[in-house]
């Protein structure tokens, strides 16, 4: 009899053991949902998706959205689904390309696009997706190693089938164009296009007068307040 009781109490106890085991082995795959969808999403062509960075972290919302709070950098095929970038996202190595099916950057994300060549992914930043949601997100350009875009310059740094909201600010400090020349951003929403915009011819007011046009105008004003002195005189 007591043998019968000393195996039932070690069967309970192996029992429980094994019990917590499998409660442990399923929070852990829980909690590594996110990147074993990033180990088996879809590779870009010729790209590693574990070239990827940033996603280890990321978790489901209650829409199923996975969130990201990490800065992403790096090129390949974000995982499938719905993802909301709340901080830097930087496509490439310097440069390079991030594809993924519908992207949410909120007004705490920043998309950063180097530029340093006339073709995409090894020239330029391209991100691409389905459908990008863009609620007030940072854009910000940077040149690389003093490339110097030509006038007639085009950039197709986002490519899309749809895309609403826009960039709440455009940070251009470190893509400073010789020349008065200027980023124009106003086709970006509509064809993923950044394009090049020459600066304005000045305006008179804007252009210097010689030191001598200056002092012939300032004896014409002085004549002008004499002889209106002299009229209200008169009169």
């Amino acid at each position: 009899m007591r043998w019968f009781y000393f195996v039932s109490a070690m069967w309970v106890t192996l029992a429980g053991l094994v019990g917590a085991m499998t409660v442990s082995a399923q929070t852990a795959a829980n909690a590594s949902t996110a990147a074993a969808m990033l180990a088996k999403a879809a590779e870009a062509p010729g790209v590693p998706a574990s070239d990827l960075r940033g996603l280890a972290g990321a978790m489901r919302d209650a829409a199923g959205a996975l969130v990201i709070d990490a800065p992403v950098s790096g090129s390949g095929r974000l995982p499938k689904g719905t993802l909301v970038l709340h901080a830097t996202v930087a496509p490439g190595n310097s440069p390079g390309c991030i594809s993924g099916e519908r992207i949410v950057l909120p007004a705490s994300a920043t998309l950063v696009i180097e530029i340093g060549g006339a073709e995409p992914c090894s020239g330029y930043d391209r991100f691409t997706a389905d459908e990008f949601v863009i609620e007030g997100a940072t854009l910000e350009l940077r040149l690389l190693d003093g490339y110097v875009p030509a006038p007639d310059a085009r950039f197709e740094v986002l490519v899309f089938q749809s895309l609403s909201g826009g960039f709440g600010r455009v940070d251009t400090s470190q893509a400073l164009l010789p020349d008065r020349g200027a980023w124009d951003v106003d086709a970006l929403l509509s064809t993923g296009e950044l394009r090049m915009a020459q600066g304005d011819a000045p305006t008179p007011a804007q252009v210097p007068l010689p030191t001598a046009a200056l002092g012939m105008l300032a004896v014409a004003l002085a004549g002008l307040a004499g002889f209106a002195g002299g009229w209200r005189v008169a009169r």
